[in-house]
This record gives structure tokens, sequence and C-alpha cells, in this order.
């Protein structure tokens, strides 16, 4: 099957490495998406494993077309009565750019109307109740290329189950595992990141460090797929248990000045599984001792002029660069989407890339041990 995992920008050379440590080729990758070949069980494998997708298609459908007779012909030719059941709750969103068919609401529309279409030529039903489980179905046209993708990950992979509870400015799951990726971090050496907040960075480090796979403690979409064997599926998660990792030692830490975001932070990482792989202090940053050893420093500090004034984050910056300056043998790693933030730290970086946090467009600032 052909299928697709779309991650955040800037995210997608992570989410191709992640493919093919699951023995998956990527095809390529652009505008956050990845496409690859994969058969039903390497799909619930991605989706238990990939830490950087938000979600893995299956991609029913792409024909290149400019009228809605063609649309609808096309969709109506699924034989969607293979993949679920005539009660499921059909959702279609749509997207359209650059093309013949720009009306979202129509594609939208004669998209849901031609599923149940191809469910009466396929099949003998004729009511279609929707009080089954929710099927999310995605239309898209782009430059006169149609797809239908079906969603085999319902909520976003993101939504790992773990944080209940967040900061101020709460990083995405997703984006914290491809920070500790980027980094090539593995849990070999100590990992510090001096501004934890609410826990997502050391969580996410702890569960690579571990080996255990992100989306272990929920539900997926494709578990009322019609093709899902739970045998098969039970197999994948033992398989999955059995390869984690309980004989490395692991040393990461995480500090904040706030002690009830320090609270939030041990209660995620203990629904996470990782507590005893993390320790937390109340610190700080300007008064706090890092050691100058080979580690890993990775971290997301304030840059949000809603909770600190712009004199308090130039300063904050001013101090975290005579700290990098200082750890030549740490490799440090900064996420930041302060304007001038090189300047601030007066630190040129060994390597910069853009990343998003959602809507927010930041610098990924990669400063590497001398050696």
């Amino acid at each position: 099957m052909r299928c697709l995992s779309n991650t955040a920008f800037g995210l997608e050379s992570a989410l191709k490495k992640e493919l093919s440590d699951l023995n998956l080729t990527p095809e390529g990758a652009h505008d956050g998406q990845v496409f690859f070949e994969a058969d039903f069980e390497q799909v619930m494998r991605a989706n238990l494993y990939l830490r950087t997708a938000e979600h893995v298609y299956i991609v029913l459908a792409e024909k290149a077309l400019t009228t809605f007779d063609e649309l609808f012909e096309t969709v109506k030719a699924i034989p969607f009565d293979s993949w679920f059941g005539a009660d499921a709750q059909i959702i279609v969103t749509a997207k359209a750019k650059k093309s013949t068919l720009m009306s979202e609401r129509s594609l939208q529309s004669l998209t849901k109307k031609a599923v149940i279409e191809s469910f009466k030529a396929h099949t003998h039903h004729t009511h279609f109740p929707e009080t089954g489980p929710k099927i999310h179905l995605r239309a898209s046209i782009h430059n006169d290329v149609f797809r239908l993708d079906l969603d085999t990950s319902g909520d976003a992979l993101h939504r790992r189950g773990y944080r209940l509870e967040a900061g101020d400015a709460p990083l995405k799951e997703t984006l914290a595992a491809g920070l500790c990726l980027i980094a090539r971090y593995q849990g070999h050496r100590p990992l510090i990141d001096p501004f934890c907040g609410s826990g997502t960075i050391l969580i996410e480090a702890a569960m690579i460090a571990r080996n255990i796979p992100p989306g272990l403690s929920r539900s997926f979409a494709f578990e009322s797929f019609l093709p899902f064997d739970s045998k098969t599926y039970h197999a994948v998660k033992k398989a999955a248990y059995q390869a984690i990792d309980l004989d490395k030692a692991v040393v990461i830490e995480g500090r904040d000045m706030d002690p009830k975001v320090l609270m939030k932070a041990r209660a995620n990482a203990e629904r996470a599984g990782v507590d005893e792989d993390i320790a937390f202090n109340e610190v700080r940053f300007e008064m706090s001792k890092i050691e100058n050893i080979p580690s890993h420093l990775i971290t997301n500090p304030p840059y949000d002029e809603r909770l600190m004034s712009r004199r308090e984050i130039d300063a904050l910056y001013q101090a975290i660069g005579r700290t990098f300056k200082r750890l030549t043998d740490v490799d440090r790693y900064l996420l930041s989407s302060v304007s001038g933030t090189e300047q601030k730290l007066n630190l040129k970086p060994s390597q910069t890339r853009v990343l998003f946090n959602g809507p927010i467009k930041a610098r990924y600032y990669q400063f590497f041990h001398e050696s």
C-alpha cells in the first residue's frame, strides 16, 4: 500500500530516518509529508513507533482531474467496504490549492456522497446510521492532482497520553522528540534541560533512551478497521515491550525556577513511566552550575513576551550565551523564536535549522562540542 506520514515543517529528515529504521523506505519528503510503502502490519508499527509523525495515512486514491464528476467517480470506485463497515461515522476534511476545483466545501460533500454510493454499489446496504467508529478521510487537491487519504491514527500522534499537565508555553511531544533525534541523543551520555518546563523534552529523551515506543499507551483508529487482526497487533506490542531497554544507565536532569511547573513535569514523567530516569530540580538558570563534561544540553528557553518582558528575555539570552561559551565539551541545542537570538547569545552556531512549534516559527541552534 502507498502510505504517507506528516510532521512539522523542518522535521521531514528526522521522520525519514525513523521510517528507514523501521525498514520502511521513504520515497521523499516535502511540505511536511513523507510517502512510503507498507502493509497493514507495518502501518500498525509505524503508528506505534514513530516519534516525530502526527498521523499515518493510507493513500486510497491519487489521480489528476479537473471536474467534480471525475472526482466523484474516482472516489465511488474505491471499495470502502473492505476498510470499514456501513455504520461508520465518516468525517471528511478537504483542502484545495492551485487547482481548477477550488471549492473545499464541494470537495468535502461530494467525497462523502461518493463513499456512500461506493457502499451501495459494492454491498447490499441502503441504510447508513453512522453509529459505528469514526473514520477520518482527508481529501485534497493540489495542482489538479486529487488524493484521498485514510487516517489510521485517529487522535494526532503527539497525544501520547502522558501529558495531562503542561506549562504556559507547551512544546509538542513530536517536536520535542525531533529535537532529541536531530541532536542524535540515544541515552549514552548525560542530558540536561535547564528550562525544562513541563518536562516534554526530557520525557521524550528518556523514552528514546529506553526504546519505549511513544504510542504504547494509547489506541489508534486502525483498531476499528476491517483488516485489523488483534492477534497480529498483540504480537507487535509484545515485541515492543520486550525490546524496552531497562538496563542502560540513563542520566537526565531537568531544571526550572517554577516549583508548580516542576510538579507538573514530575507527574507527566510518572505517567510516561520514566520518572525514575529523570531528576527534576528547582534552580534559577543564572544561579545554576552545569558541568563541562561530554553530554547533551537540549532546551527550549522562555521566549514569549506574554511571559517575560523584552528586557528580561535579552538578559536571559545573554546569560545563556555566557554559559554556552564555557561548555566546550557539551553539545548544546537551543530552540527559540526570539528575533536576533544569535546576536543575543554572542555565539555562532555550528548549524541552524528552521522548525515550527504549531504556528510558531522557530530556529534550532546547534552548538557542537569543541574537539
